[in-house]
């Protein structure tokens, strides 16, 4: 080359920052250009005439890229490859070129050569690989597949994700038609995803669709697909390119929202007929003593006096019953109830039960037989919430069976066998109105009730199977109902799990009596309670029975007056205007007079943590309002001394 042809070449390829050089036929530096140079730190003269083996290449390199020349040379055909260059302080990517030039008889005569440093290149495109890669992972992962739909040509290529999702293989995803993925749509879904392609290809609108995809057998998947239309210059649709993404989750957390939302109308509703039946029931015996109460102003017959005295005490018994059930409820939602479990035969308790139905029976004129057949049924379980089980059924036997029905209870041993005792099943059957199959499950739910007269002569507020229901869970028992629907009957069974008798050793022997009169009972009583017609109802009673009562009506009142009539017996309420009753309590004891005197709770407060702070205040014993009079009396006149 002479010095014009290699200024030339220079003026032409210096101003470049590619490396570009020329070889003769033996391979050798013709030229190099002043980048290559300047990399290198060589000159001219120092390279020139000189192959990739005699320079500071490493020799696997070097031996590589003298083979690669020589190769252009002998075939006469450009070769292009990369290679990736280790320096003291980076790994640097070249991309190069060998081609020939030839003569005019067609002879290689040198070799032009040219190399350019990629490594930006090659880290961009590493970058878009691995951004590419997390994006397809994190659309696998969210269940987003993308597809393109040639119209004219009807076939879809799409990823593999929306691939997966419609069960087309991988060799049919790049370019299926569009039935087979049509074919995977839920049959009801079908129709309106097709009506939604056609609008969308006719009109131009943005294509959106939900619908269900099968990917074999009952299990469907929810997706939301969206996509555009583009059309070809004859305004034809060209293609529908898109995107889709599982929603199932999404559909599964708006049902379960539904149901919920379901649920809590459902209970809504029937606990507002719950308290509109409540309001009823209440006023029923309020309007019964309202009525009694005008007849003792109104007559002055004592007939007329003992039929209102009977319908008081029976409404009054009644109000009680519901504030009851109330409080069960109450108590069993909260799991606030504790069971006083002992070993017991349940015939006594049948007994006891079939005996406080009995005036509810004969006013309605049922028959009520009680099968017991010999032997003895013991269960571990508390004896009053027994009772209460047996009651609840007999009394809705009662209520629900025309007058004249037919109601038994029996009671038998079950799977009884070697390996324990077995169960104790008792069973309330009757010939009433029956029950719906469909809503028998509902009956045990908290204000959930079958079919009612509307009329609702049978009263009562539906809560007895809740209360029944849980008693029997507690106990680690179960109820069930059965019927064969309207007019029918039904029957009720209750399984406890039966025990063995306790051996005769375990059996305390009775007292002689569970309470003795104490002599000397004191007669001196003071009434405390804020409401007028509670003082001025218990006084007269108290006075009919021979003692005598004095009364306050706050707190302050009893203790300026307590010290001179020194009450041997103090009836107080708790719930008193200004200092509480459990105060007046703990003030009454810290008098010497007081010490042994009987201090008893009347009060509307009947929880077991009202119970106990009355204990903890110095009271003897705590009476729920409404009380028996009967029993109080029965408490003063057979109290313990103090």
């Amino acid at each position: 080359m002479t010095a014009a042809q290699a200024h030339i070449y220079e003026i032409a390829l210096s101003t470049t920052t590619d490396f570009n050089y020329v070889f003769d036929p033996q391979g050798r530096f013709l030229y190099v250009n002043r980048a290559l140079l300047e990399l290198w730190g060589k000159t001219a003269e120092e390279v020139r005439g000189k192959t990739f083996a005699e320079l500071d290449y490493p020799p696997e390199v070097a031996a590589k890229l003298v083979r690669q020349v020589l190769d252009v040379i002998a075939t006469g055909r450009p070769l292009r490859d990369e290679m990736n260059y280790t320096t003291e302080s980076a790994v640097v990517a070249y991309e190069y070129i060998f081609a020939p030039a030839f003569d005019a008889a067609g002879k290689v005569e040198a070799v032009a050569g040219s190399t350019r440093d990629i490594t930006e290149h090659k880290l961009a495109e590493e970058r878009l690989l691995d951004a590419q890669t997390r994006l397809a992972s994190a659309m696998t992962a969210a269940a987003v597949g993308t597809w393109v739909w040639n119209v004219a040509e009807n076939r879809v290529v799409a990823d593999a994700s929306l691939a997966e999702m419609f069960s087309v293989s991988p060799e049919q995803a790049s370019g299926a038609p569009a039935e087979s993925y049509l074919a995977a749509i839920h049959p009801d879904d079908l129709p309106a995803v097709e009506k939604t392609i056609r609008h969308s290809l006719r009109t131009g609108d943005p294509y959106d669709a939900e619908y269900r995809v099968g990917q074999g057998g009952d299990e469907w998947r929810w997706v939301n697909a969206r996509g555009n239309v583009e059309f070809d210059e004859t305004g034809r649709p060209a293609q529908l390119n898109g995107a889709l993404i599982d929603i199932t989750a999404r559909k599964q957390a708006e049902e379960a929202i539904a149901v919920q939302t379901r649920a809590l109308q459902e209970a809504a509703r029937r606990k507002d007929e719950f308290l509109a039946m409540l309001a009823h029931e209440l006023r029923n015996p309020l309007a019964s003593v309202s009525n009694a109460v005008s007849l003792l102003k109104e007559s002055e017959d004592a007939e007329d006096h003992a039929w209102a005295a009977r319908v008081i005490g029976r409404q009054t018994g009644q109000l009680a019953r519901l504030v009851d059930d109330l409080l069960d409820v109450s108590r069993i939602t909260r799991g606030r109830i504790e069971l006083r479990r002992e070993v017991l035969d349940v015939a006594p308790i049948v007994e006891s039960a079939a005996e406080a139905v009995a005036p509810l029976i004969a006013e309605r004129g049922h028959t009520l037989i009680t099968e017991v057949p010999p032997g003895v049924f013991h269960v571990d379980a508390d004896p009053t919430r027994l009772d209460q089980i047996i009651l609840n059924l007999l009394t809705n036997a009662a209520k629900y069976s025309p007058p004249q029905g037919r109601i038994v209870l029996h009671v038998s041993r079950e799977n009884e066998d070697a390996s324990g005792p077995g169960e104790v099943v008792i069973s309330v059957r009757d010939d009433g109105i029956g029950l719906d199959p469909a809503q028998i499950p509902a009956m045990f739910e908290l204000f959930g009730q079958g079919a009612r007269n509307p009329a609702r002569s049978e009263g009562g507020l539906g809560l007895g199977l809740t209360i029944v229901r849980a008693l029997c869970e507690m106990h680690g028992g179960s109820v069930h109902a059965r019927s064969d629907g309207p007019d029918t009957g039904s029957t009720f069974t209750v399984r406890f799990p039966a025990v063995l008798p306790p051996a005769p050793s375990e059996i305390a022997p009775a007292s002689a009596s569970a309470v003795h009169l104490h002599e000397g009972a004191g007669k001196r009583i003071l009434v405390v309670d804020d409401s007028a017609d509670t003082v001025n109802g218990l006084t007269r009673l108290l006075r009919r029975e021979g003692y005598e009562v004095a009364s306050a009506e706050d707190g302050a009142e009893a203790l300026d007056l307590a010290p001179h009539f020194q009450p041997e017996i103090v009836l107080l309420d708790i719930g008193l205007p200004g200092m509480d009753g459990y105060e007046v309590a703990r003030l009454l004891r810290l008098d010497e007079w007081c010490r042994h005197s009987l201090i008893v709770a009347i009060s509307g407060y009947g929880q077991k943590a009202d119970i106990a702070r009355s204990q903890n205040a110095g009271f003897d014993r705590h009476f729920v309002k409404p009380v028996e009079f009967a029993n109080l009396r029965d408490y003063l006149a057979t109290r313990p001394p103090r």
